[in-house]
């Protein structure tokens, strides 16, 4: 029975490290008016589209940072999200625009979030954040991956 658990945990590790590698997560840290977040970074499409969908929590200084290979407007909804967020839209490491306190959806009928203008990033953090940190359109951003 020990022996089946470990060959049973090895496949399962084996198999966390392939779907990380294919969904192209990776660790970030990026700071705001002093404030720093240590993020998972989405960038290839598989990871976009994923978002934090499923997720359950964030800690207080945590997020997800998604970058785009191309400067261009972008559009967010909160499919699949089980606790509210806050957006930050960064182009030239600085703030562009924010969308505070956006609920968890109630329905299948999904509230579209789009960035002001064309961007280089989006944050997510835990909703309530940007008013915490005092966050406001202008502000730097230091990223670093």
């Amino acid at each position: 029975m020990r022996k089946f658990n470990f060959v049973l945990l090895v496949v399962l590790l084996f198999v966390l490290i392939v779907i990380a590698k294919v969904i192209n997560f990776s660790s970030s840290k990026v700071t705001i008016n002093n404030s720093p977040f240590y993020v998972t970074v989405a960038q290839d499409n598989i990871a976009l589209a994923q978002g934090l969908s499923g997720a359950t929590k964030l800690a207080a200084n945590e997020g997800m940072l998604f970058i785009f290979s191309n400067r261009q407007k972008q559009s967010f909804w909160m499919k699949g999200m089980l606790f509210p967020l806050d957006l930050i839209w960064i182009t030239d490491n600085k703030i562009v625009g924010l969308a505070p306190n956006l609920p968890i959806p109630t329905s299948t009928e999904y509230t579209i979030y789009n960035s002001p203008e064309p961007i280089d990033y989006v944050l997510e953090i835990n909703a309530g954040t940007i008013k915490k940190i005092n966050a406001k359109i202008g502000d730097e951003v230091t990223i670093k991956k």
